[in-house]
């Protein structure tokens, strides 16, 4: 077995559960038309860093069930609490909340032989689940029309999920206790997580997503530069982010590089896209884009980059399935 057959192997041993039983499984010729759609000479060592850095920012199905069960679910057996809390079931678009809750009250059945309420009117706690938050924008809008719409007067408010984002738990700390002001009600809230990213912008140098170091850009990528208002903020080179993600810095550049010029790149022969698909991930804010590499087992993010989800004419790695609300998809 060749060095690049090997190493497709190995990657398809860590993402294999991607999307598993609604899409065609992940076998050789599938990453092989991915990975061709780069330089040559850069494929095996996109190939090797991309195989490091997946092992450690890929979310399986067991990842997020044992979360769950560990953080929530054994430390409160004995306490009675889940016969005063419900689980919330209000994410605006996607599934992966109703999956969480399957997943969560599967575990709480198995132990005690009982399901936490979901939308309960009265509940003394609420937990929102969800696997991973990026910018976190669909988290806080759900909170802010429940707390508005059905949330009680008095409760404890648990946002729970396996990665966060620094920068979306910042923000969003802020913003949902001034709605719960805002709203008049007694609500504390509180955020539960396994693993937090470094993505703020100050922390450019530690940071654990992609922020490419300044470079001599091919001609697509410096007409993307140059359409911004402002330069990027670019990384000083030498880091391998707080939670080395990343095998090197040499390892990391070569990820933001190639992966910044195909999505410069994608954005031209993509004509859907909207202005804040950034090459690097989708961000409303003018950039390169939000760059993380985090992927779990149900979706890839569109934070995440282009070249790793786009589809029509480029071929994606993890195809993606777009987060509209259900009776949209269902009728469109």
């Amino acid at each position: 077995m060749t060095e690049r057959s090997l190493l497709i192997q190995q990657l398809i041993s860590v993402v294999g559960d991607y999307k598993s039983g609604q899409i065609a499984a992940f076998d050789e010729a599938h990453v092989n038309k991915w990975l061709n759609q780069f330089p040559a000479e850069s494929q095996m060592p996109l190939l090797r860093e991309l195989n490091y850095v997946l092992s450690r920012t890929y979310l399986k199905k067991l990842d997020i069930v044992n979360f769950f069960k560990d953080t929530i679910i054994t430390p409160n057996i004995l306490s009675g609490i889940f016969s005063n809390t419900s689980l919330l079931d209000i994410q605006g678009g996607g599934n992966s909340q109703r999956d969480c809750i399957e997943m969560f009250n599967a575990d709480l059945h198995a132990v005690t032989q009982k399901k936490a309420a979901i939308n309960s009117c009265d509940a003394e706690h609420y937990l929102y689940l969800d696997d991973v938050i990026f910018s976190g924008q669909r988290m806080r809008t759900d909170i802010a029309n429940w707390l508005v719409e059905s949330a009680p007067q008095k409760c404890s408010l648990y946002i729970v999920t396996h990665t966060m984002h620094r920068l979306s738990l910042w923000y969003s700390e802020g913003f949902i206790n001034k709605k719960i002001t805002e709203s008049g009600k007694q609500i504390s809230i509180k955020f539960i997580y396994k693993e937090l990213v470094e993505d703020r912008l100050y922390y450019t140098y530690s940071s654990d997503v992609l922020r490419p170091v300044a470079n001599n850009w091919n001609e697509t990528i410096v007409n993307y530069i140059n359409s911004l208002a402002k330069p990027p903020a670019y990384r000083h080179p030498g880091s391998i982010g707080d939670k080395a993600f990343f095998s090197s810095d040499y390892g990391r550049q070569l990820l933001e590089n190639e992966f910044l010029a195909a999505g410069a790149h994608i954005r031209e022969i993509c004509k859907h896209f909207s202005v804040n698909h950034r090459p690097l991930g989708y961000m409303k804010l003018e950039s390169l884009g939000f760059g993380t590499m985090i992927v779990s087992y149900r979706n890839c993010p569109n934070n995440a980059p282009l070249a790793l989800w786009a589809g029509d004419p480029w071929y994606p790695l993890f195809p993606r399935s777009n987060n509209i609300p259900a009776a949209i998809r269902w009728n469109a």
